[in-house]
């Protein structure tokens, strides 16, 4: 399934908070999460993106780097089997974090 967002695009203003939800009706444990992210900004070092699941793990997908640069469009790819599913059958959560280009 593939879900996006509806309430894109939004203005981010300097030093705010913004968010944007993706309602999923459906009850079932994810299989496999792919993350495309397309967003413009003046400085993209300022910028922190957090993936959050329903129970409430945030994963960080881009924390302040990238300085003056304008543009974050990139996928976050999971090839493993990602933390929110290894939270629905009760086993161990990562060990390292994600990052562009490697699994999630």
């Amino acid at each position: 399934m593939v879900y996006g967002a509806t309430d894109t695009p939004q203005a981010i203003l300097d030093r705010a908070t913004l968010s944007s939800t993706i309602q999923i009706s459906e009850a079932y444990c994810i299989g496999d999460v792919d993350v495309d992210i397309d967003i413009t900004h003046t400085y993209i070092g300022d910028l922190i993106v957090d993936l959050q699941s329903p129970g409430g793990t945030t994963v960080r997908l881009h924390n302040h780097t990238g300085g003056s640069g304008q543009s974050i469009v990139q996928r976050y790819d999971d090839e493993a089997i990602p933390r929110m599913v290894r939270e629905c059958l009760g086993t161990s959560i990562w060990s390292r974090p994600p990052a562009p280009g490697r699994s999630l």
